[in-house]
């Protein structure tokens, strides 16, 4: 109220007004952006391509009825085995991830067709935002704490694309006959790194 505050307020020193218009924007942002993360996690990490693909989400999807959920429930359409780990076709995997109600696609994901191909985004509200268990309702800056991404990304058909988060530095890995099993269930050798 004093000279000397709304001084400190002033635009000259950096203050942003807090309007309706502000919070559409940052709502659609919250709610839409990707930065452009499709390309890395559809083209590079092959998130539609494994085992859990747009096929057997969106018949997790459509199973809902049109109500909501925290936990996306999907049937795994192959065997894999990730790890010391055997996932069977007919498994029902826990993603974690909401739907809300009557929605056709997971809160926090954009789906988008560019050259005739299916695209995914993560925006913030994948893990920033939660879906009330009792009520439906969409609780915005509510963390997403069963969100299983760890999982996701091992059933993507490139997984190994995240090795950079991981934090381990690849000059301390045991040189030799590293193998992984492709999408197509054949092995291969990682490069010598």
């Amino acid at each position: 109220k004093t000279e000397e505050g709304k001084q400190q307020l002033s635009a000259d020193n950096g203050a942003v007004a807090i309007t309706k218009d502000l919070i559409n924007i940052g709502r659609k942002a919250f709610y839409t952006e990707t930065f452009g993360n499709e390309v890395f996690l559809t083209d590079v990490t092959g998130a539609l391509d494994g085992p859990m693909n747009i096929g057997n989400l969106t018949k997790a999807i459509l199973a809902l009825g049109g109500k909501p959920t925290t936990n996306l429930q999907v049937t795994m359409d192959r065997d894999m085995k990730v790890g010391d780990r055997t996932f069977k076709e007919g498994d029902i995997l826990n993603t974690g991830l909401d739907v809300p109600a009557n929605s056709l696609v997971p809160l926090g994901i954009i789906t988008h067709i560019n050259d005739g191909k299916i695209r995914i985004g993560i925006t913030c509200a994948a893990c920033h935002a939660t879906v009330d268990k009792d009520t439906g309702r969409i609780l915005e800056g509510a963390p997403n704490n069963d969100l299983d991404t760890g999982l996701i990304v091992a059933l993507a058909s490139n997984s190994a694309a995240w090795f950079r988060q991981t934090g381990v530095n690849p000059l301390t890995i045991r040189r030799g006959g590293h193998t992984y099993i492709k999408s197509n269930n054949k092995q291969a050798r990682l490069p010598d790194a």
